[in-house]
């Protein structure tokens, strides 16, 4: 799940480790979800899920603003995709950001920007759903970037930091809070990823 200012914004469930397609949170799950998270029910959040893992936006924030993820076929600054994250309507901003490329590539033709935005939101909402679901899906791709590029440090460091909570924390992430950040950076690597399915 994605948190930003103690909110519960987003969220999938899945593994992280296995090339599976995720299930994204519907706006009805997020509320529920986030009275969990407000009462601290992390169990419940966790459910029959072997953890969860609830990471707070700003845990992307060693990410370069410019670099890009992607969603569907087409591909997303960072920087806008944490402005998507926060927007109260993220589905409209993700429409004009298609049209907006799509202009610049010349990709429409004369269409008319009306009928084109229209058409736009409503394949979004086709392929992903309502906008807790199109979040969770520009969240799947910012934390797969962050992985892509930290691997196992990037939840260790965000656990460290406490920009991430683990449910339920076993012994070994009780200790990763104790230890030097250099510790976990010794750490960290491919052959280390194990660590996550303690």
């Amino acid at each position: 799940m994605l948190e930003d200012n103690k909110e519960v914004i987003a969220g999938f469930t899945g593994k992280l480790s296995e090339n599976e397609t995720p299930a994204l949170l519907t706006r009805q799950q997020v509320n529920e979800y986030h009275l969990y998270y407000e009462n601290k029910e992390f169990n419940k959040i966790k459910g029959t899920h072997y953890k969860a893992l609830i990471v707070s936006l700003n845990a992307f924030d060693q990410l370069k603003p410019e670099e890009t993820v992607g969603v569907g076929n087409d591909h997303f600054t960072i920087d806008f995709t944490k402005s998507l994250l926060r927007a109260d309507q993220p589905g409209i901003i993700y429409a004009n950001e298609i049209i907006r490329q799509g202009s610049e590539e010349n990709r429409f033709g004369a269409q008319s920007v009306a009928v084109l935005r229209k058409q736009i939101e409503y394949e979004i909402k086709q392929q992903l759903g309502d906008d807790a679901q199109i979040r969770a899906a520009f969240f799947g791709a910012l934390l797969a970037k962050a992985i892509e590029q930290q691997k196992a440090a990037f939840i260790l460091r965000g656990i460290k930091r406490k920009k991430i909570v683990l449910y339920e924390e076993s012994f070994l992430f009780k200790v990763i809070k104790l230890v030097p950040e250099k510790l976990i950076d010794i750490l960290v690597g491919e052959k280390y990823w194990f660590i996550l399915k303690e």
